[in-house]
């Protein structure tokens, strides 16, 4: 059975003249349609993930075609049962990607089809690398890629001038959900290595998914949206991370109770209700609803497994 609502994935560098005005416009359309999510917006571009009903999307998209900057964007589309964000944010942004370094997209690594990208990944002269944060690589990723230990984008050029000598010599690909980060982490890599055989994978992971199946993708896939993450290829797939307090698989996040903590843990049901949705002793007692229950948690592992 189709499902009732739509979400959309999208970005593109484009130049936009009075982007301040183009925010107002464009928050007006989105309301008007009834969609929910977020649009960043800035000089560079745009860069948004919204959902509503399969008409108001489809409509969305004719429009944004209907204009000469993004007539050539691509959307990425899921099937929804509903819409998984609480309201509508459209915003300036200085970049639709945050990096913080001087970086041209149009000087990022040469773009593969993901057919194209799954071929070259089965060679030996490769170094498959992740663009994204640890925590998403936690519940999926591809095989034997390279997981930079970051908590956040800005921290990818000081991991790859640290790591770069495992990246020298070979074929570096890269990707991320998708696209986006890679435009720009490309280039960042290529300067870093000083070599142009580097390649990102066009419409990332999701796209992938779409288009090869699972291949040689291990595990879901982190969305920051209230689904948290959406199966690649298959919906029948291994799950490869463990919950904080125990050795039970999930791949279930949950932001810790404590509002003012808000730390990502993966948690399985037991351990959920145990631990009152939180991190630690300390957050269970301060859970943002006000519910108070006994920690009930008898081990836990090191924190970060």
């Amino acid at each position: 059975m189709e499902k009732p609502y739509k979400v959309l994935l999208y970005y593109k560098y484009v130049p936009i003249e009075d982007v301040k005005g183009f925010v107002v416009e464009h928050k007006k359309l989105c309301t008007k349609l009834g969609l929910k999510g977020r649009v960043l917006i800035g000089d560079e571009g745009i860069n948004g993930t919204v959902a509503g009903t399969r008409e108001a999307t489809d409509e969305y998209i004719e429009t944004l075609h209907s204009d000469e900057r993004f007539s050539d964007m691509p959307f990425k589309t899921h099937g929804s049962a509903d819409i998984p964000f609480p309201k509508l944010k459209v915003r300036y942004r200085p970049e639709i990607v945050t990096l913080e370094a001087a970086v041209d997209p149009a000087n990022g690594g040469e773009h593969l089809t993901p057919a194209e990208w799954h071929e070259l990944a089965q060679r030996d002269d490769v170094v498959i690398l992740d663009a994204r944060n640890d925590y998403e690589a936690a519940i999926g990723k591809f095989k034997d890629a390279v997981i930079p230990d970051i908590q956040n984008f800005r921290e990818f050029p000081e991991w790859v001038e640290k790591n770069k000598e495992q990246l020298s010599g070979k074929k570096v690909l890269m990707y991320c959900t998708g696209g986006i980060r890679c435009e720009k982490a490309s280039v960042v890599v290529k300067d870093a290595v000083g070599s142009n055989e580097v390649y990102q994978l066009q419409g990332g992971i999701i796209e992938y998914g779409k288009e090869v199946g699972d291949g040689i993708w291990e595990g879901s896939c982190f969305v920051f949206d209230e689904r948290m993450k959406v199966p690649v290829g298959s919906t029948d797939y291994q799950v490869i991370s463990v919950c904080r307090f125990c050795d039970k698989k999930t791949d279930n996040y949950y932001n810790c109770c404590n509002a003012q903590c808000n730390q990502l843990i993966l948690l399985c049901a037991e351990c959920e209700e145990k631990s009152n949705a939180a991190c630690s002793e300390e957050c269970s007692d301060k859970h943002r609803d006000g519910k108070v229950k006994h920690w009930d948690i008898k081990t836990r592992v090191a924190v970060g497994q």
